[in-house]
């Protein structure tokens, strides 16, 4: 069982570097690299919306936020009214009555709020990370295809070149 979990964190380690290898000479034009242009453009869209909806998240959050203030503020300044109102004057008995209608407004908008935005958006942005995994694995078996078709064309390009190894790595390469 050690052995097993020990070849697969080699095996892993080795992939790694392996990618690493590749990338540094994709960067430095040492090697070609596969570009797929039509997903570039939807992968830039894709940041775009992850911005978008965080930066939307934050915004509404905050104004969520406000109203909840401005209930606070309203009830306090209805409150107030209410002390300093004497009972014989005329519409004693309305002030309560709109200091209520006024608070069920206040968090009537805060609920429909909540209920109609926030709880949407954090449902759209929980897609986020299961698609950024999906986007970062495509990139990893973009690289270990670009590392088997270099290898390949240097297997090719060498006359002494071991064919039993040649044709595995054409096979692996067009899997």
């Amino acid at each position: 069982m050690a052995d097993t979990k020990g070849g697969n964190l080699s095996r892993l380690v080795l992939k790694q570097a392996g990618r690493a290898k590749e990338k540094i000479l994709q960067n430095l034009g040492k090697a070609d690299k596969t570009t797929d242009e039509i997903f570039e453009e939807h992968l830039q869209n894709f940041n775009t919306q992850q911005v978008n909806a965080t930066r939307l998240h934050k915004d509404i959050n905050n104004y969520l936020r406000c109203i909840r203030a401005m209930q606070t503020a309203s009830k306090n300044l209805m409150e107030t009214l209410s002390d300093i109102y004497e009972k014989e004057w005329v519409g004693q008995d309305m002030l309560y009555v709109q200091a209520q209608n006024n608070e069920m407004l206040w968090a009537d908008l805060a609920h429909k709020l909540s209920d109609q935005v926030v709880i949407p958006l954090n449902t759209y942005q929980a897609q986020f990370p299961e698609m950024r995994k999906k986007i970062d694995k495509r990139g990893r078996k973009l690289i270990d295809f670009d590392a088997e078709r270099h290898a390949v064309q240097q297997m090719q390009n060498n006359p002494n070149r071991n064919e039993a190894k040649f044709i595995k790595a054409k096979n692996r390469w067009k899997m």
